[in-house]
This record gives C-alpha cells, sequence and structure tokens, in this order.
C-alpha cells in the first residue's frame, strides 16, 4: 500500500497580520486516509515553524512564515510515494510551488499532487507547474484514498493531470454526503499544542480549537470562494457528532474556547437551536468568526447563544445599499439586520458589522449610502466595525465576471492576496478612490486609538507587552 506526504506549507502574511489556521483541511484528510489502512505522514511547515519569519524579496510590506524549504525535505519520509501539498490559502501559492520544485529536485519519482482553493480557484496555473504531477478540485478524502488504493488518477473524479484537464469541462471530486462518517480530525498528527496557545484569529488565554459543523453553501454570493471546494449542497454533522468532538477535545487538550468556522452554521433552525442547547453543559465559551447568516437569527436563537457560551459573531451586512446587495446576490433585509443589531445589543452579545468596500457597481453614492446604514447601526449601539476589501478570489462569479476585461489584478501572476489589497478597479473606482473609501469608513466608525493601535501594533506590543495589550483591548469600549 502506498505512502502519502501531506503538507501544509510556510504562507506569505502582510507584516504583522501572521494568523496560524489550525489545518482542519489536512486533519480530515489524515484520519480519513488512516481510517482505511492507509500510510500518512503531516509535515505541517507553517504551524511547525510559525515563528520563522523571512523578509519577502519581491514585496518588503510582506513576510513569509513557516519552516524553511530545506527543513521541509529533512520531514518528508523518503518511503513516501506521494506528496499531498494543501493550498487552502492564495497566499500560499509561491510557497506551495517553491516546496514541489524542491521535492522534485530531491526525488524527481515522487509523485505530487495540489488541493485545497488554489488548486479549485486555479488549476490550469497549477497544472502548467513543471513540478505539479496533480490537482484535486473539490474534498479531497475519496480522491486521495483511491489514488493510495492505486486507481488510475485519470479515472478518479475531480482529480486532473496535464493530460485530461479541460477549462471547460471540470468537475468536482465526489462528496461525502454523511459527514458523521469521517473521523474527527487526527490533531495528534500536528503541532497542536501550538496551536492551542494561539487561534486563528491571534486569541490567547484560552485553548482554542477550530472546528467546522457543515460543508458547502446553498447560496451564490458573488464573491465567495467556498463552492469551487465544497459546493452548493449543504451538508451538516449531527448535533451528537459536533459534541462528541468537541468533548474529545475538551478530555484530551483541556479545550475550553471552540471558534466555529462553518459558512452556515444557523442555517436548519431546529439543528442550531439543539446545538445550542447542548453547549450549554459544557462550560465552554465558542464564537463564530466567519458570521452568521443574518436571515435565519432572531430573538430565541439570539437568547439561546448567549445561554450557550457564546462570544462574539459577525453581523454579514456587506452593504447598506439594497441595489449593491442584489449585485453580490446577498440575501440581507436591511431592516430585519438592523432590528438583529438592536437584539444583540439589548442582550449585550459581542457583534461586528461587516461591511464589504469595492464591490461591482459600487458608486461613491452607493458607498455613502452604506455610510449612512453604518451610522443607523451604531445609534442602534453597534460599536464594532469590520470595513473590508473586496478580494476577487479565483472561482468566484465577480472573478469570472471581471476577470476577461481585464480589470482584475490578476491573481495569476501575483504571489500576495490578503485583506486591504486592491484586486480590482472598474469605471466607478480605482486604486485610489478605493483607499480613500477604507480610509474613510475606518476613521468614521472606528477610534482613533484603536486604529493608532493596529497601525503602530508591533511597536505597542514591544513596548507593553502582551500581556498588557491583551487587557487594553478587554477594557476599552470602541466609540
Amino acid at each position: 500500500m502506498a505512502k502519502i506526504t501531506l503538507i501544509n506549507p510556510p504562507r506569505l502574511f502582510k507584516n504583522g497580520q501572521a494568523t496560524m489556521s489550525q489545518c482542519l483541511g489536512l486533519g480530515y484528510l489524515t484520519a480519513y486516509l488512516v481510517a482505511r489502512g492507509h500510510k500518512v505522514q503531516v509535515v505541517d511547515a507553517l504551524g511547525s515553524g510559525f515563528d520563522v519569519v523571512e523578509a519577502d524579496t519581491v514585496k518588503p510590506d510582506i513576510s513569509r512564515h513557516g519552516l524553511h524549504t530545506d527543513d521541509i525535505l529533512k520531514k518528508i519520509d523518503p518511503a513516501s510515494e506521494w506528496i499531498g501539498i494543501s493550498a487552502i490559502f492564495f497566499s500560499s501559492k509561491r510557497p506551495a510551488f517553491d516546496v514541489a520544485a524542491a521535492v522534485k529536485r530531491k526525488w524527481p519519482t515522487k509523485k505530487i499532487v495540489i488541493g485545497g482553493n488554489l488548486a479549485a480557484g486555479l488549476p490550469s496555473l497549477c497544472l502548467e507547474n513543471p513540478n505539479v504531477d496533480y490537482i484535486v478540485i473539490g474534498e479531497g478524502e475519496i480522491p486521495l484514498s483511491e489514488l493510495m488504493d492505486g486507481k488510475e488518477p485519470e479515472s478518479i473524479r475531480g482529480v486532473y493531470s496535464k493530460k485530461n484537464f479541460s477549462s471547460e469541462s471540470v468537475s468536482r471530486a465526489e462528496q461525502i454526503i454523511d459527514l458523521d462518517s469521517i473521523p474527527y480530525p487526527a490533531r495528534d498528527f500536528l503541532p497542536f499544542d501550538k496551536y492551542l496557545t494561539l487561534s486563528q484569529r491571534l486569541r490567547k488565554g484560552f485553548k482554542t480549537v477550530s472546528i467546522i459543523t457543515s460543508r458547502g453553501c446553498p447560496f451564490d454570493c458573488s464573491f465567495c470562494s467556498v463552492h469551487p471546494t465544497f459546493g452548493y449542497k449543504w451538508r451538516y454533522r449531527t448535533v451528537g457528532n459536533v459534541i462528541g468532538e468537541i468533548r474529545d477535545v475538551i478530555d484530551r487538550y483541556g479545550c475550553n474556547f471552540v471558534e466555529f468556522e462553518d459558512d452556515n452554521l444557523t442555517l436548519n433552525r431546529e439543528r442550531a437551536i439543539e446545538l445550542f442547547d447542548q453547549l450549554k453543559s459544557l462550560g465552554i465559551k465558542w464564537s463564530a468568526p466567519n458570521g452568521l447568516m443574518i436571515g435565519k437569527l432572531d430573538e430565541e436563537i439570539l437568547k439561546k447563544m448567549k445561554a450557550s457560551g457564546f462570544e462574539f459573531f459577525f453581523l454579514p451586512i456587506e452593504s447598506g445599499d439594497p441595489d449593491i446587495l442584489k449585485l453580490m446576490n446577498k440575501k440581507v433585509d436591511l431592516e430585519h439586520a438592523a432590528n438583529i443589531a438592536r437584539i444583540c445589543v439589548s442582550l449585550k452579545l459581542k457583534v461586528a458589522a461587516a461591511i464589504i468596500i469595492g464591490h461591482p457597481g459600487e458608486t461613491r453614492d452607493s458607498f455613502m449610502k452604506t455610510m449612512a446604514y453604518c451610522e443607523r447601526l451604531h445609534k442602534i449601539g453597534i460599536r464594532n466595525f469590520a470595513f473590508l476589501m473586496l478580494n476577487t478570489y479565483p472561482g468566484t462569479k465577480v472573478f469570472k465576471d471581471y476577470a476577461d476585461a481585464n480589470a482584475v489584478h490578476s491573481l495569476t501572476n501575483s504571489d500576495f492576496l490578503g485583506h486591504g489589497e486592491v484586486t480590482l478597479e472598474t469605471q466607478d473606482f480605482d486604486t485610489q478612490e478605493l483607499n480613500w473609501r477604507m480610509a474613510y469608513a475606518n476613521r468614521k466608525f472606528i477610534p482613533k486609538a484603536v486604529s493608532i493601535y493596529h497601525r503602530h501594533r508591533l511597536l505597542f506590543k514591544k513596548i507593553l507587552g502582551e500581556k498588557m495589550i491583551q487587557t487594553i483591548k478587554r477594557t476599552v469600549s470602541y466609540r
């Protein structure tokens, strides 16, 4: 039986903005393959080498976090016939390709397969790389298991090589419908003790674990990159299965905080209520940092959340202009959203309104409508706002619609895509205009003290120390 080494490559970050996602994808792949008798090794170059930082040679405001390539090679078992590189972030593109090139130089006969959002969003680019033998488009459990079984790669759904790939005809890998059938992520294969010290959102003071309870999304927001990998069919784990995993990480690692990574945690109302009711008995805190669908929220659910240990979530409003929401294909009723905000304030729930700046069609007037709506939320009592520059991720509708028009600052030629990067210019805005809008929003709704801190966070940490910074964050309220 074949052996595979799965690699989480280093990543590129803007200076001072590095985060450590808990490698759920590789955890699930490893657990699934091991359960089927396959031999798996995991090299988590980012997690193991998070503190190994190098200045980028191309962009001075970017740093590479993760093990040096030579150190990654030293960790790879020479007996591995397959090397699987998980590139779930587009900022992993250059590091992933660097690892592939180094592996091929040392072991020319090893087969390299790349998966994640990079392969799903930019399949042609991946296969044009001379060091990449195969890509997996979609969820990797079934395709990798069939590769390990010795099945002909080109006959496996979602697996492509230079021989069988055509951009005109691409299908995702076979999906697992019964998510309860997948074992819990194999966290013991990862440097999980290190992850416990720092969550994906840089949370300290808790032992935080990332958990995902569902896959896929039945909606079709123009800017969302979930569909190329997970598709439109929403599949979910039973509450008993989720609670079982939480109990497991509490017992084994002493975890006391859960970050639910779902895109649709509350899509099924009955399931959400059952989950929140059962969370109460566990005595943990939890958050939903990817947001909760506003249309599925009401006072009863919010009260259940509060009683269950809830700490924070984003209200994904995205725009205060109904016309822009239609262009986004975003199903948000602004009146309902304002009412939900009012309930959150009355219940003293910590929330932040998430707003996207720079979607196609957003004129200066429509931007100001969004600012007026944010002012309305502020009067209701919302004090936290997250203004995000639109990221035109490959594979999204907005990328497909504008790439051919040459409006997108091509990610195929870019080594980095992060928050605050301008990736799209249209007749309604250029880079200068978008930077003005972002500055205007931050100046109006984010307190000056907070803004100064974010601009000079590294200096503040050096002077005050991490403990004092965390104390200030807990005590300082927004404007």
